[in-house]
């Protein structure tokens, strides 16, 4: 990404979806990484975990969205994170979907239609 050659309309998101491959240093770089700072919203596959906790990483700068824990125990294998300094809380919900593969959420920006966002792990 270069930082020169983006602006941010304030109508539209930039997304990125990656598959962390339970990788700690990739979701690590991406959070922090200056690049990122344009990209609303991060929607990941295979999330990383801390060991001992089974927490997803979190950061002061994005919002986690995960699916709600499923009876079998399974780990979620699909997370969105929002960056907190493009998406305020008020244009977004989350939508729950009974499976730790799918996170949906509603984005709705200024007076714009909703849009829906599906973060699906296949």
């Amino acid at each position: 990404m270069n930082r020169n050659n983006q602006r941010t309309h304030k109508n539209r998101i930039a997304i990125l979806q990656y598959n962390i491959n339970k990788s700690g240093p990739t979701i690590n770089s991406l959070l922090n990484h200056p690049d990122s700072e344009t990209l609303a919203i991060l929607a990941i596959q295979e999330q990383h975990r801390n060991p001992k906790t089974q927490a997803p990483l979190t950061h002061q700068s994005w919002t986690i969205i995960e699916p709600p824990p499923s009876q079998e125990k399974t780990r979620p294998r699909a997370a969105i994170y929002i960056n907190n300094r493009i998406l305020s809380p008020e244009s977004y919900q989350p939508i729950h979907y009974p499976s730790t593969d799918v996170v949906i959420m509603e984005i709705k920006i200024e007076d714009k239609h909703p849009m829906l966002l599906v973060n699906v792990y296949n």
